[in-house]
């Protein structure tokens, strides 16, 4: 397990894209010391979590200056899978016991608790785990990688219900119709740390078609962002991020 100063470092839970997108302009330029004023187009947060990425992988060391891992990880892009699979090796050396190709939920929740994360940032230490050993070619279960069944990392939304009576309705009255005041609010962390809330409250028969079809098609949007942001891909896309 990483470790500095016999302190033991939270594991990565910075975007993985861009950790990618920071990881190639080092191929560009690659200064003698790295610290969170070398990324000025990012919001604070998002410097400290890029920064403690570099230190848990063992990419610089305590004083920031880049270790000889770190320019061969930026310069030979052929060779980042392979190279980033030695990385990951030796900075999950506890998670990385499991049999990744076999592991369940759970047990891969209960190991990668061990590295100072819980809650929200657990789960996107998950996303950047998974796509990160993706990237290195390292086998992983199902169970890890379909969508939805990270339910051991995923933080759920509760709905406060009303005692049913012995008829099964809620209260002595037949249940309502679904509306949109009972469903959870729906809250999302954009890349730049910043978090996005959205909820309603409106009767949903009494909304106009097209307006249904419009809260609809939000709702899609926001399940299509987090498909391709909070479950990273680990691949290194056309999308271009801004680097300073």
């Amino acid at each position: 397990m990483a470790e500095t100063n016999g302190k033991t470092l939270t594991a990565p839970y910075v975007p993985y894209k861009t950790f990618i997108a920071t990881l190639d302009s080092f191929a560009n330029f690659l200064p003698d010391r790295i610290d969170t004023s070398i990324w000025a187009s990012y919001s604070g947060g998002m410097r400290s979590q890029l920064l403690s990425a570099y230190k848990f992988l063992g990419l610089i060391g305590d004083d920031g200056k880049p270790k000889p891992e770190l320019k061969k990880l930026a310069d030979e892009k052929e060779h980042r899978g392979t190279l980033l699979r030695e990385i990951l090796k030796r900075s999950y050396v506890d998670l990385l016991k499991l049999d990744l190709s076999k592991a369940t939920p759970s047990s891969f929740d209960e190991e990668l608790r061990k590295y100072n994360v819980e809650g929200d940032t657990r789960r996107k230490a998950s996303a950047f785990f998974l796509a990160a050993t993706k990237a290195a070619g390292i086998p992983l279960s199902p169970l890890l990688t379909v969508r939805g069944s990270m339910s051991a990392t995923r933080g759920k939304s509760t709905v406060a219900r009303k005692p049913k009576d012995e008829s099964g309705n809620q209260g002595n009255t037949p249940a309502p119709p679904k509306v949109f005041s009972n469903v959870p609010v729906k809250t999302i962390t954009l890349e730049n740390g910043i978090t996005l809330t959205l909820t309603a409250s409106a009767d949903v028969f009494a909304m106009t078609k097209p307006d249904r079809l419009w809260v609809l098609s939000i709702l899609d949007m926001l399940d299509k962002y987090e498909e391709e942001h909070l479950e990273e891909e680990g691949a290194n896309d056309d999308e271009e991020v801004e680097v300073a």
